[in-house]
């Protein structure tokens, strides 16, 4: 992880085009810098998670198998995968139901789709390209299915996650993204009924609302995912100054390390809402600035959550494809386990170049219509642009 932050920080500092945006993102008062670091490190924490279920698959035989009676350690990695993808939800929860606070309960549903489609769509849709390339490749091209059944498959992919995926042209679609598009379905539900329940963000109303939550939770916390619920308290509770000023201090980041550390334990033998409430201490934390002694707040910590988006959806692909190459020159299954942890270092420390490329060309030009008002660029700021000119140029750097 070290190395990995290394090459982010190299990346956010020498190529102009994210140095600029570091630049811009700073300057942007509406930002918590704490939060945009925090994506990167959850990102790699899905990651690290399906590096050991590929151990599982190969070593076993078992579609993402963790082998917890040979290695109790592994129990961390288990549980590394669904705590961060809890934070991701807490996430999208603490910053839309910030929004309607902030709005008065007004949101706009058609912008707010547009808009959401236009975040997650572009990079969804090259994710699937790859599947489909790696499962044609994979069937020489050849169909072993019936026409109809692949036309379906197909049209399951287009709805942009809100379905999970099966199988395509008879290959297990998960195995070669690690099935990350199930989290996508939570949110698009979310987006769903937020412009009707964000009504219930202005003052009079919130705490019945969340009281009305947090029962639903309780009875069903598979279904509602009490992450959003997390994040929607978080919205309300960071928004008073002394909370905000405790939350920030040496005892709380200590409270808070704990508390993670704890989860990982309850996310393996809790349950979600367990776990929820004990993510909730340390994000209302980071939501309120708190950035670990400034690990979060760090450039290359930032500059890995820039590119969370892409590391999230395109890590399964790159451990697939790395896999199925080391494979055809060695058995995974006769390497030890320092040789599968170096070998998975030399997948993770692609991926910050690979998504930064991604977010470059895939995901950033859309990013700009988002708003109606073309963002300011950076050169007509003169203060900005004299700090632009300390930021080395070459040949093969890309301009914003």
């Amino acid at each position: 992880m070290g190395l990995i932050l290394f090459m982010a920080a190299a990346i956010s500092k020498h190529w102009r085009f994210y140095a600029e945006l570091g630049l811009r993102e700073s300057a942007n008062p509406g930002r918590t810098p704490a939060l945009d670091g925090l994506r990167g490190f959850l990102a790699f924490g899905v990651f690290f998670h399906h590096c050991l279920a590929w151990f599982g698959l190969v070593r076993l035989g078992k579609a993402w198998a963790f082998p917890l009676h040979q290695d109790p350690g592994m129990s961390y990695y288990a549980a590394l995968g669904p705590v961060s993808v809890d934070f991701f939800f807490m996430i999208s929860g603490y910053l839309f139901w910030t929004k309607a606070i902030e709005s008065e309960g007004r949101i706009r549903p058609l912008k707010l789709y547009r808009n959401r489609f236009l975040r997650i769509a572009p990079l969804y849709l090259f994710s699937a390209s790859c599947i489909l390339a790696c499962v044609f490749f994979k069937t020489g091209l050849r169909l072993a299915v019936p026409a109809r059944d692949l036309i379906g498959d197909l049209l399951g992919m287009c709805y942009l996650g809100f379905f999970t995926l099966g199988t395509i042209n008879g290959v297990y679609a998960n195995n070669i993204n690690a099935g990350v598009f199930w989290s996508l379905h939570y949110e698009w539900l979310f987006y769903a009924i937020l412009p009707f329940i964000a009504v219930c963000a202005r003052p009079r109303r919130a705490w019945a609302f969340i009281a009305i939550t947090l029962l639903l939770c309780l009875w069903s916390p598979e279904d509602v995912r009490p992450g959003f619920w997390v994040g929607i308290v978080t919205a309300h509770v960071a928004r008073q100054p002394t909370v905000r000023k405790f939350l920030c201090s040496a005892p709380a980041t200590a409270c808070l390390l704990a508390c993670i550390s704890l989860s990982l334990w309850g996310s393996i033998h809790g349950s979600p809402l367990l776990t929820a409430l004990l993510l909730a201490f340390p994000f209302a934390a980071f939501a309120c600035g708190n950035g670990i002694f400034g690990l979060l707040t760090s450039a290359a910590a930032r500059q890995l959550g820039t590119i969370s988006y892409s590391i999230y959806l395109l890590h399964g692909i790159v451990l697939y494809l790395g896999v199925s190459l080391v494979q055809c020159v060695v058995p995974l299954s006769a390497l030890s386990v320092p040789e599968c942890w170096l070998l998975c270092s030399v997948f993770g420390l692609a991926l910050p170049l690979l998504c930064s490329l991604t977010y470059r060309y895939i995901e950033h030009p859309f990013l700009g219509k988002l708003s109606s008002r073309k963002p300011e660029s950076l050169s007509s700021s003169p203060l900005l642009q004299r700090q632009m000119n300390a930021v080395p140029a070459s040949p093969d750097v890309v301009v914003s």
